[in-house]
């Protein structure tokens, strides 16, 4: 599946971070979307609407810049206890090793 992914990746360092993740970020979404609906053992409570295109891309910022986690919420609109509450289900349900 990397393979697929990857076979025409010809570009320079500065750019490759950045295109790696575009083709990533689709299967990162998949991948978290999954195991929040496993989790979820009854449908009482209220619905995730977390936008995760925004999340992935705040996660991307923050380590590719080394930004500090309060600029999330006025640059992303992700409050910092949502965005440390996804990044660690991401953690514990190993997503980015899964994928």
């Amino acid at each position: 599946m990397f393979s697929n992914l990857f076979h025409d990746l010809d570009i320079n360092h500065d750019e490759k971070y950045l295109e790696v993740f575009k083709r990533l970020k689709p299967l990162l979404i998949e991948r978290i979307h999954t195991v929040l609906s496993s989790r979820s053992l009854s449908h009482s409570g209220r619905h995730i609407t977390t936008n995760f295109n925004n999340f992935f891309d705040a996660l991307f910022f923050i380590v590719e810049s080394g930004s500090q986690m309060r600029y999330v919420k006025q640059t992303y609109g992700i409050p910092k206890s949502t965005f440390y509450r996804y990044l660690k289900i991401m953690i514990d349900y190993h997503i980015l090793k899964d994928v």
